[in-house]
């Protein structure tokens, strides 16, 4: 994304907007920003896309995890 967004002239944020197509990015942006991609090569990496998503999951996973824990000794489970 540091090459398109060199190319482009624009920041890795506005990159990475404009490759999902957001609408705060005008029309002609993310057609040089798309242009730019294909010409360079662009493939989204899927791992680091895996590992961001993930973390917007990571918050209530301690809370699920004592709860599987509860349920599995029996303390707290309603199912």
């Amino acid at each position: 994304m540091k090459d398109i967004a060199q190319e482009v002239g624009v920041t890795r944020a506005a990159v990475s907007l404009a490759l999902k197509n957001h609408p705060s990015i005008s029309e002609a942006r993310r057609k040089q920003v798309h242009a730019a991609a294909e010409r360079l090569g662009y493939r989204p990496n899927a791992m680091a896309t895996a590992l961001a998503h993930h973390r917007h999951q990571s918050r209530f996973q301690p809370v699920q995890a004592a709860l599987a824990l509860n349920c599995r000794c029996g303390l707290a489970c309603r199912s």
